[in-house]
């Protein structure tokens, strides 16, 4: 992708250029893939959807803040000198990923917490004031709580 950078930055032909963003592209297009699979293959089942909802809202926060960012270093600097210090940053987060490598997971205990099922935390199985607690059971189709034929409806007039 460093490479795809100063390729576009100093590339005068239109096809050379758009050769070197397909070559880009593919190269995202494989990060992109490994990084949801990584993070999909790390989140305990019970956490993943959560996980990965948070992994792409701040995902996709840094793109919006880092973007807004260049934008201003190239508003100062020119898109050029912009787009070699992106290059430039790309490679050097490369080596960091060297250097300072992820901790292994693997002697920690992903299961969910059963707090709840022994009566302390948020209530739960274990009794206490925890969702479902002193609640009729809920039918299909039915409102939760309420009892088949006890419903009171309201009606309102109309807005004229």
């Amino acid at each position: 992708m460093a490479a795809t950078t100063v390729a576009v930055a100093y590339v005068a032909n239109p096809v050379e250029a758009g050769v070197a963003l397909l070559v880009g592209g593919m190269a995202w297009l494989i990060t992109m893939a490994n990084l949801n699979t990584a993070a999909q293959m790390v989140l305990p089942a019970w956490v993943r959807a959560r996980g990965l909802a948070v992994y792409v809202l701040v995902f996709q926060a840094c793109i919006a803040v880092g973007s807004a960012g260049w934008g201003l270093i190239a508003e100062r600097l020119g898109v050029r000198v912009t787009l070699t210090l992106a290059a430039a940053w790309l490679v050097l987060a490369l080596g960091a990923g060297f250097w300072w490598r992820l901790v292994e997971g693997e002697g920690l205990d992903l299961s969910p917490s059963l707090a709840g099922a022994s009566g302390r935390g948020r209530g739960g199985a274990g009794g206490g004031p925890g969702p479902g607690h002193g609640r009729i059971p809920r039918e299909p189709g039915t409102l939760a709580g309420v009892r088949p034929g006890h419903a009171r409806v309201r009606t309102h007039p109309a807005p004229r």
